[in-house]
């Protein structure tokens, strides 16, 4: 990316202002050890997974996404430096797409006299095909908000 007012953008990847239901919980344990491991790669997500099979369910919707993360809004906030399982649905996509993120900034707001959080996620552990879908689905949806924008630009 370039700069902005005076700062450089850190994101390797480009984000896309869209909407999408979430489901994550935490994951207990020391899940960067297993991720860090020299045999992670034998290890499946699947197996990954059953760390977070203790923890609640939360719900979320997505602020922005990427291919290397994305911004949360909820009612549940974790701690900076957690992982997380989440579960994605693209829209038109027949099932939710898991992955392990870390939490990389997370903050509370109050509106409507109710505590949410904004979560930053960065994408630690996702099936290739899975990024893929991602990939598409960001690429249409970018489509779709310029063309949303110039139709606005057009009629004023």
């Amino acid at each position: 990316m370039g700069t902005k007012s005076g700062w450089v953008e850190k994101r390797q990847h480009e984000r896309v202002l869209t909407s999408l239901k979430v489901e994550y919980r935490l994951i207990e344990g020391n899940p960067k050890k297993i991720l860090k491991h020299e045999h992670y790669s034998d290890t499946g997500l699947d197996q990954v997974l059953t760390l977070a099979a203790k923890s609640p369910v939360h719900q979320a919707v997505t602020k922005d996404i990427s291919v290397g993360g994305m911004a949360l809004v909820g009612e549940q906030g974790f701690p900076v430096g957690s992982i997380v399982e989440v579960g994605l649905q693209l829209p038109h996509y027949k099932t939710q797409l898991k992955f392990l993120a870390e939490v990389m900034r997370s903050e509370s707001f109050v509106e409507m006299q109710r505590t949410f959080f904004r979560s930053g996620l960065k994408i630690l552990a996702i099936n290739k095909a899975d990024i893929d879908h991602i990939s598409r689905y960001l690429h249409i949806k970018k489509l779709q908000n310029e063309l949303k924008e110039d139709f606005k630009n057009l009629k004023k």
